[in-house]
């Protein structure tokens, strides 16, 4: 049995969701501040806004599955699913079982939530965008890693955007386009250990991307 966290009526909900859109006298919780900085990293980290029913609801597809798990930890009642993608079985039919374990990838989904919607035509300029260290966290752990010489790098579609928004916040860093990818931005390393610290270092299953020489 599951219980609504905003009614505490206990059913075999199979979505929470549904409940909460299909009820007269219930209706979806608002997400805490540590929940939206959460779907703010994510969306920044390139998870895709779906709109396929009367709330939309966020998709993050990543090889990191421990790191899905830590998000369903953290998100709470707006975890729904963890699968593993379905690109997988392509990859097994034509390069064999070996070669698609190397390229397997899981999908997280989260529940229908109205908020998401502000998230739709976002861009960094948007005002309720929040870059907030807990946000940034999330965002650079998938998005980040550390070089061999302890310089931060960090990889965004749209770099000089990033750069104002990063420099909005006392970090200065630089942005170096690549044909056909996401630009790349670069710290110091000095600005690299700030950043971190800011942002309260990575998330624990990626750790390893942040780890110094």
């Amino acid at each position: 049995m599951t219980q609504c966290p905003v009614c505490e009526s206990e059913k075999d909900y199979q979505r929470i969701g549904q409940h909460w859109s299909n009820s007269t006298s219930c209706d979806f919780p608002y997400p805490s501040e540590s929940e939206r900085a959460v779907f703010t990293g994510l969306w920044l980290a390139g998870a895709t806004v779906s709109e396929t029913g009367n709330n939309p609801l966020l998709v993050k597809t990543t090889k990191y599955k421990q790191a899905l798990e830590w998000i369903a930890e953290e998100i709470g009642i707006w975890h729904s699913t963890i699968k593993q993608d379905s690109d997988r079985e392509t990859l097994t039919e034509f390069t064999g079982d070996e070669t698609a374990q190397k390229n397997e990838k899981w999908r997280w989904t989260s529940v229908s939530c109205p908020w998401l919607q502000h998230l739709v035509e976002a861009s960094l300029t948007d005002e309720f965008v929040n870059f907030s260290p807990r946000a940034a966290q999330v965002f650079t752990s998938f998005r980040g890693t550390l070089n061999d010489g302890d310089h931060l790098v960090l990889w965004y579609p749209d770099g000089s955007a990033f750069v104002d928004l990063l420099a909005g916040h006392g970090f200065d860093v630089t942005a170096h386009a690549y044909e056909g990818r996401s630009d790349l931005i670069w710290f110091d390393k000095q600005t690299s250990f700030e950043y971190l610290d800011w942002i309260g270092g990575p998330i624990p299953p990626l750790a390893m991307k942040f780890e110094s020489n």
